[in-house]
């Protein structure tokens, strides 16, 4: 492409006689040394014209990148003469990460475990996860899964999701000291529940006009099993948004 478009370029100036008035080098400063000067421009444009046409139509290799590449194509084949066939064939495909996603139990505010004031939730000591103080009375079930234990005060339920997670959620703080009052489990051990599904029914108010925190730590109690415990960045949530990502 750069001889075709210089001897365009040439040609146009050699149709037209053009030639130097002195011995210089070609470059920008020097066109004014060519005469007549305006052929002389005219094969120059043509010629950087005709470089880009065809630049733009039969494209451009970089040599560095064409070298890369074959060898990069001559690895690959090695390492396939190297490599046993039929382990290719047997090996499967196993993803490097698999998540589950929780779903918020309830509806209110998000907060850190360390704002629980239990040092057993805010230390971390049950496992991460995060705290709602609810708005609404009503616990839904975060996955799909089997309820693992009801508690007898009604208060907390543990859950085993059908993808291994563990999952406690004790509604507010020294509750069990109401012995059941103003909580309506809705389910018991070793019932079936689908993300959604009513888990307990609690009065709100009365719990609080009891004198207790009506916070709710929500804990991975087999967090060991995971590479993280992703919390939502959200400050509020509605029952059944995002809420945790667990990590495997």
């Amino acid at each position: 492409m750069l001889f075709i478009s210089g001897a365009i370029g040439g040609a146009i100036n050699g149709a037209f006689h053009t030639y130097a008035t002195a011995f210089v080098f070609q470059n920008v400063f020097s066109i004014g040394a060519f005469e007549p000067v305006g052929y002389y421009l005219i094969g120059i444009v043509v010629s950087m014209a005709m470089g880009l046409i065809l630049t733009i139509l039969f494209g451009y290799q970089d040599k560095k990148e064409v070298a890369a590449n074959e060898q990069v194509t001559v690895n690959i084949t090695e390492n396939e003469k190297n490599m046993d066939q039929s382990e290719v064939s047997a090996s499967p495909v196993v993803p490097i990460l698999k998540k589950e996603v929780l779903l918020s139990p309830l509806t209110g505010e998000v907060k850190s475990l360390t704002e629980v004031p239990d040092p057993a939730f805010a230390e971390g000591a049950m496992g991460k996860g995060i705290a709602i103080v609810p708005t609404v009375g009503q616990v839904l079930s975060p996955v799909n899964g089997t309820v693992g234990t009801v508690l007898k005060s009604g208060h907390a339920v543990i859950l085993m999701s059908e993808n291994g997670g563990e999952i406690l959620i004790h509604v507010g703080i020294n509750t069990v000291q109401l012995k059941g009052q103003h909580f309506t489990p809705r389910v018991k051990a070793g019932d079936q529940v689908k993300q959604g599904d009513l888990l307990i029914d609690f009065d709100l108010e009365k719990i609080k006009e009891a004198g207790y925190n009506p916070i709710t730590p929500i804990i991975i109690s087999n967090t060991a099993d995971y590479l993280d415990v992703i919390e939502t960045t959200n400050s509020l949530v509605t029952a059944q948004d995002k809420l945790l990502t667990l990590v495997v």
